[in-house]
This record gives structure tokens, sequence and C-alpha cells, in this order.
């Protein structure tokens, strides 16, 4: 029952996004404020890259000592979300199921599926959303 579910049914609507332009230190913000993952990077309502938290861990987890958080700092103040953020995106529409995007996140190893209408996100589903749906099932 779950695989044939519609995947509109299991995806998270409410989104924060960014734009590409957007500095470091605002993707640190969002990570510190709110318990999620994968932040859509949109332009003109149109989705252009994912930037999942492993980016930007990866990006912020340089300081060793004082100078090296210095230098931090000033990366997150100058450097901008086009340059960490993931431009290959698997993508859904809602109409999809909930099966099929099991299948995508197995054969890609990725975390994120931004579901769209054209190239307007509507939502994101990750494992997570699923998991949920499969614990209310029960």
């Amino acid at each position: 029952m779950l695989l044939s579910m519609s995947i509109k049914e299991v995806m998270s609507t409410r989104l924060i996004t960014l734009h590409p332009k957007d500095k470091m230190s605002r993707v640190k913000e969002i990570f510190e404020d709110f318990a999620i993952h994968h932040i859509p990077v949109v332009v003109s309502g149109e989705l252009v890259g994912i930037l999942s938290k492993t980016d930007f861990n990866l990006m912020s987890h340089i300081a060793k000592n004082s100078y090296d958080r210095f230098v931090q700092d000033k990366m997150m103040k100058s450097e901008t979300v086009d340059q960490y953020m993931n431009k290959e995106i698997y993508a859904m529409t809602s109409e999809n199921k909930v099966g099929e995007a099991i299948e995508i996140f197995l054969e890609n190893r990725i975390h994120c599926l931004p579901i769209v209408d054209g190239y307007e996100i509507l939502g994101i589903v990750t494992p997570y959303d699923i998991l949920k749906m499969i614990n209310k099932l029960k």
C-alpha cells in the first residue's frame, strides 16, 4: 500500500529556500535554527540546486585553531550558496509514487528528492518522510 501511495501524501511542503547568491552565513543560521537537512535553491520560483547539511558541513568544519576560525568566519560572510550547492538534481512530480522515490534513493544514493511542477518546486521528500509515514501507518 505504501509503495503505491502518491508522493504528495508524504512530501514536506513547508520549505525554506535559498538564492544562489545568499551567503553561507545565512545557510549556517538556517541549519542552526531549523531541524532540516536539505535546502532547495531557487531563482524566480525555479529550482536550480539543492544544498545539503553534508555539503555545508564539509565546507564549514575546517577550523582547527583560532586562525582557522577567523578564516572560516570570513568564508561564511563572503562565499555564496552557488559555490557549494548541488546542481545535478533528481526530481519527481507530485503524481509519482512512493515506491518510485525509494528506487531513486537506492539507485542514486541520494537523500532528497524535490517534487516539482515543471521547474517550480512544490515540496521535497526524504527517506525520513517515508519512514514517518510507515510509522504512522502501523
